[in-house]
């Protein structure tokens, strides 16, 4: 997380980290938390970290609850600008006061967190373990690149997963892509595993 800046000690960016109990986790739980809503995931706390130093310090506590409650912790690798998030909470404040939607006004920042990107980012979720496809897939995104495309990688980062890999890259074309490939889920919001 080097791109975190913090000059005259304010942080200027921050990730979301979501606690999520997921229904193939902990069925009986979500069903009770979500009493006629359907059998959905469930995010119950929100943290906001401007750091890997704040992150670290953050660890232990994050693990004991997702392992009290079975969770899991997922955060979203596109930083936030506090800038950003303020203003649209106050916009989204203001609409909950204007149309008395008081109900509203409680969820005003989580929700204009969503919208508070600093810089996007693409996620490749590939739910296999077959590594000559994942190289595959990679030199596929990096051939989407044209001729004006200055960026030297597309693809950021890979993470393993349970089930397979994320893969972490800068926006490109997706419909310039050579050729479909299966198990393969893009998504243009990067929240990804951090902790199970």
């Amino acid at each position: 997380m080097s791109y975190s800046t913090e000059s005259s000690h304010i942080a200027k960016y921050f990730w979301h980290i979501q606690l999520m109990i997921r229904y193939k986790d902990n069925p009986e739980m979500v069903s009770e938390l979500n009493k006629n809503k359907g059998n959905t995931n469930r995010s119950f706390m929100d943290l906001y970290i401007h750091s890997d130093t704040e992150l670290l310090k953050n660890e232990e506590f994050i693990k004991r609850i997702c392992e009290s409650v079975g969770a899991r912790a997922y955060i979203n690798l596109c930083p936030k600008s506090y800038q950003k998030a303020a203003k649209n909470a106050m916009i989204n404040m203001t609409d909950a006061i204007c149309t008395e939607n008081w109900r509203r006004s409680k969820s005003a920042f989580k929700s204009a967190v969503a919208k508070a990107n600093d810089k996007r980012l693409f996620m490749i979720d590939y739910d296999e373990k077959d590594e000559l496809e994942l190289n595959i897939i990679k030199e596929a995104i990096e051939a989407t690149k044209n001729s004006k495309d200055t960026r030297k990688n597309l693809v950021i980062e890979t993470l393993p997963t349970k089930n397979g890999y994320h893969i972490i890259c800068q926006p490109f074309d997706i419909g310039a892509l050579s050729h479909p490939f299966q198990n393969l889920d893009i998504k243009k919001d990067v929240l990804t595993l951090l902790y199970f």
